[in-house]
């Protein structure tokens, strides 16, 4: 793949992500009551606070759609067998050429260059934490709808139980609970 090719197909899944990501929220503030939409408002408002890769994004999000594409140069690493190829994303290009970047400008002001795949890295790491958090917010209607399913399977089909594993946040355990 030539340089300028794998330019353009780089961008394109950067911006399928950012694009991709700015839908599953909009879909999730769609389909949430007005108490579980607060609290994940605010959920969500304390990851763009205390997280540069959310805030970033979902700025560049905006750009990429309004002004141009983010990634503009490649660097290479040679220093061992294999070859590094490393996507970065000029922060000078950005704040010269869009001027809405808001709270993420002081972020931007620090980086020469941002190394694309680390930054949708660690920003992926959050999407987990909004899967927990949504799971936490159906929890207890989660667990309604076992009870109704296992009553139904009772009913028709004699002495069956339902499982449910449960990752606890703050170890790699599994918990298993019986209904």
């Amino acid at each position: 793949m030539k340089l300028d090719e794998l330019k353009i197909e780089s961008n394109r899944k950067l911006l399928n992500y950012l694009s991709s990501f700015k839908t599953l929220l909009d879909h999730i503030f769609g389909i949430l009551d007005d108490e579980k939409e607060i609290k994940f408002k605010k959920f969500t408002n304390y990851l763009y606070d205390e997280n540069f890769s959310y805030r970033f994004l979902a700025r560049l999000r905006d750009f990429a759609q309004h002004k141009g594409l983010p990634i503009t140069n490649f660097e290479s690493d040679f220093s061992t067998s294999l070859v590094y190829i490393f996507l970065m994303i000029d922060s000078n290009y950005l704040l010269n050429s869009y001027k809405k970047w808001n709270t993420v400008r002081k972020d931007l002001e620090k980086y020469n260059k941002i190394d694309a795949i680390s930054i949708v890295a660690d920003h992926y790491k959050l999407l987990d934490q909004i899967y927990k958090f949504l799971f936490q917010l159906y929890e207890d209607d989660l667990k309604k709808s076992v009870f109704y399913i296992e009553d139904i399977i009772n009913k028709f089909k004699g002495d069956y139980r339902l499982i449910l594993l449960k990752e606890n946040d703050n170890s790699n355990e599994t918990k298993m609970e019986y209904f």
